[in-house]
């Protein structure tokens, strides 16, 4: 995956208070603590793209636990380019980079219950296609 940024230069800094604290979890306290922010009922589905093949993952908390045991994370940051967000739901779009080298693009979209906490979310990622040229 390269290129520059230069399609995203205009951007605002995208405002996605609860995936901003989900991925500054992820990449910084550990996948563990992002069980913090699912809602009761949680339930997720992620499509996980590698070379040529897609692998999905999906259920609940455990399920979610298991899939962030199957990753490796190690020196991963998560980069949001562009962000929306209201009171029921986020989205996000951004790349992924292992010690500061692109890695893939992605998108997730959440769901959140009245207390702000996540009950359903999609996600999706690949290296196949870059979101920086």
């Amino acid at each position: 995956m390269t290129g520059s940024a230069n399609h995203w230069a205009g951007a605002t800094e995208p405002h996605c208070p609860v995936l901003t604290d989900y991925f500054d979890r992820l990449d910084g306290r550990g996948p563990a603590s992002v069980v913090e922010l699912l809602a009761p009922d949680f339930r997720f589905v992620a499509l996980w793209g590698e070379d040529e093949a897609a692998r999905q993952s999906s259920g609940g908390p455990s399920e979610l636990r298991a899939y962030f045991a199957s990753r490796d994370g190690t020196g991963q940051r998560h980069h949001v380019l562009e962000a929306k967000a209201s009171s029921a739901s986020e989205l996000a779009v951004g790349y992924t980079t292992r010690d500061g080298s692109p890695l893939a693009s992605f998108m997730i979209i959440v769901q959140l219950d009245d207390s702000g906490r996540i009950r359903r979310m999609l996600a999706a990622r690949s290296a196949a296609m870059s979101l920086l040229d």
